[in-house]
């Protein structure tokens, strides 16, 4: 922890000296917690190497962090951070851990996820001062309510190695579903836009067939594989978020919860579920893994969708 701590205020000598930053506190601090966070690489003789790891992929490579770990309770207790509340912040919560878990949350999600990154970099490459929130505003194609909505999936869906590339979001709105329809449910991406929209309160009945690959486990005492295959049920070999890995989910997103900020709201699970409509909008399906372990599954399962 002192190791980050020392290169989190390097951070902060650089940008202030050779960038000349006066950023509000949600870029000056989160780009000294993105640019900060590394892990050390053994090697084959003589010192560790340093490895820069602005999301790192395991828990050990960053001992005492705890950033990831923060932003997890805090959505288990509904205290996730709002994007627009952590651009708006005046101060920088000194001794405050959400705070900074949640500025490197949004320099993390701005300058990885697909939407954002070409832009986000461009930003960077400008005047980096007072008015730096307003030309992220500026940007072309910015739409600050899709960004916060993508801010709340991340966070309700954060975990060591999230790969914002499989789990970026499709919002648009779909079609009524009218009869019956079938989809594909990639293995390898987080959460899916079906393209259909229902009607809240509405009784709907999925089906779905296929197997997946979820990656491998290491055979005891040997040096072999086992291949993880899964059909949508799932597999309680390992579990994921309560729920066996390999399960088809079903949910939509809910942006007025009873408690807590908006996110998916699972409103089925299972190779054949009857279930009842949370809102108006559309349906989403994933098979169940963790978003850090999405890059070695292969697959895709078929899912029926009718209305009752």
């Amino acid at each position: 922890y002192r190791r980050h701590l020392v290169l989190h205020e390097g951070v902060h000598a650089f940008t202030l000296t050779a960038r000349s930053l006066a950023t509000p506190p949600w870029y000056t601090e989160g780009i000294a917690e993105y640019l900060a966070t590394h892990r050390l690489e053994a090697t084959a003789d003589g010192p560790p190497r340093f490895v820069s790891s602005p999301l790192p992929d395991r828990a050990a490579d960053v001992e005492q962090l705890g950033r990831i770990e923060r932003l997890q309770r805090l959505r288990a207790a509904d205290e996730s951070p709002a994007f627009d509340a952590v651009l708006a912040a005046t101060t920088a919560g000194h001794g405050d851990v959400s705070a900074y878990a949640a500025n490197w949350a949004v320099v993390a999600m701005l300058a990885r996820h697909p939407r954002y990154a070409a832009a986000f970099a461009r930003l960077e490459r400008g005047p980096l001062d007072a008015a730096f929130t307003e030309r992220l505003a500026e940007l072309d194609g910015w739409d600050e309510a899709r960004a916060s909505r993508d801010f709340d999936a991340f966070i309700a869906e954060v975990e060591y190695g999230f790969d914002f590339a499989r789990s970026a979001i499709d919002w648009a709105a779909g079609r009524p579903l009218a009869g019956k329809s079938a989809v594909q449910v990639d293995a390898t991406r987080g959460w899916q836009n079906t393209g259909l929209t229902l009607a809240a309160r509405r009784r709907y009945a999925i089906v779905a067939e296929g197997r997946v690959v979820l990656g491998t486990v290491a055979r005891r005492e040997e040096a072999e594989t086992t291949t993880l295959e899964s059909e949508p049920r799932g597999i309680s070999l390992r579990w994921y978020r309560g729920r066996p890995i390999g399960r088809l989910l079903a949910a939509q997103w809910n942006d007025r919860p009873q408690t807590g900020r908006p996110r998916f709201e699972i409103v089925a699970e299972g190779g054949d579920a009857a279930f009842t409509a949370a809102v108006d909008g559309p349906l989403y399906l994933k098979v169940n893994e963790s978003p850090g372990e999405l890059g070695d599954n292969r697959g895709a399962v078929t899912v029926s969708i009718e209305p009752e």
